[in-house]
C-alpha cells in the first residue's frame, strides 16, 4: 500500500511539473557571459521610465511590459540558436513562421488567462534576436496585437 501510494505520489509530482515553465533561463545564464553578444536586460523601474517618457504610447502592448532580457549575438547565430531548439523549456509554443528563411517562434508561460513572459526568437541567414518579455498579458492583447500587425 506505501509502495502504490509512493508511486501515485510521484506521478502527480511529475504531472504538475509536465506543465510548468521553466523557461529559457540558461541560455540568457549561458550567453549573456560571451564577448561576441550583447545582451540588454531592462529592469522593471527602466521600463517603467521607457514607456513614461519615451513615447511609445503607440506600440501595442507596451503599457503590458514589465520587464525585458535581449540576446543579440554579433557574429554566429547557430550556438544560440541550437541551445534555444534543445532546451527543455515547458512554455507552450504560441506560434512558428518561416517566410523565405526568416524565421519567428513564440513561446508563452501562462497561468489561467494570464500571460506572464512572451519568449520571441527571430533569426534569418544573417541575424538574429531572442526576446524575454515579463509583464501581465491577456490572450486577448495578443489577438489584438496580431490583427492590428496585419492590418498596417
Amino acid at each position: 500500500m506505501k509502495q502504490r501510494l509512493s508511486i501515485i505520489i510521484i506521478a502527480l509530482l511529475l504531472a504538475v511539473q509536465a506543465g510548468y515553465c521553466r523557461g529559457f533561463d540558461s541560455v540568457f545564464n549561458e550567453f549573456k557571459k560571451k564577448e561576441d553578444v550583447t545582451y540588454i536586460s531592462m529592469p522593471p523601474f527602466v521600463t517603467w521610465l521607457g514607456k513614461n517618457l519615451g513615447g511609445v504610447n503607440d506600440v501595442p502592448m507596451a503599457d503590458k511590459v514589465k520587464s525585458m532580457k535581449m540576446l543579440v549575438p554579433e557574429s554566429r547565430c547557430e550556438p544560440l540558436i541550437n541551445m534555444i531548439n534543445n532546451t527543455d523549456s515547458g512554455c507552450e509554443e504560441l506560434l512558428r513562421m518561416n517566410d523565405d528563411g526568416d524565421v519567428v517562434k513564440i513561446w508563452m508561460d501562462s497561468k489561467g488567462d494570464k500571460i506572464k513572459k512572451l519568449y520571441l526568437l527571430n533569426y534569418s541567414d544573417s541575424e538574429c534576436t531572442f526576446m524575454e518579455l515579463k509583464g501581465d498579458f491577456k490572450k486577448s492583447d495578443i489577438l489584438k496585437f496580431v490583427n492590428e500587425s496585419n492590418n498596417k
